[in-house]
């Protein structure tokens, strides 16, 4: 990876053969890092080398459309009311 050090850490990354999703929690010397992720329940830690490890894609994040309200809101505003969703739970 060609990721400055400083930069690593708190880094989503994964094997590059594959496996669980993992979080680097410490840069040590000599391109080593130390990983954390779950397996199940358990936590696991280990070292790794940064030649073994890609990159996560960071997810896109959702995108809101927030429409700003100046005033009092008024029901002409809001189409629906929670008991027209009909929700199920």
């Amino acid at each position: 990876m060609n990721i400055p050090p400083e930069r690593l850490l708190g880094r989503k990354v994964r094997l590059k053969s594959g496996g669980p999703d993992m979080v680097i929690s410490e840069v040590l010397a000599g391109d080593k890092v130390v990983c954390q992720w779950f397996c199940g329940d358990d936590l696991q830690i280990g070292t790794l080398n940064l030649c073994l490890l890609e990159p996560m894609e960071p997810r896109e994040a959702p995108r809101h459309h927030f429409v700003p309200v100046i005033g009092k809101a008024t029901s002409s505003m809001y189409p629906f009311t929670i008991s027209s969703l009909n929700l199920t739970v």
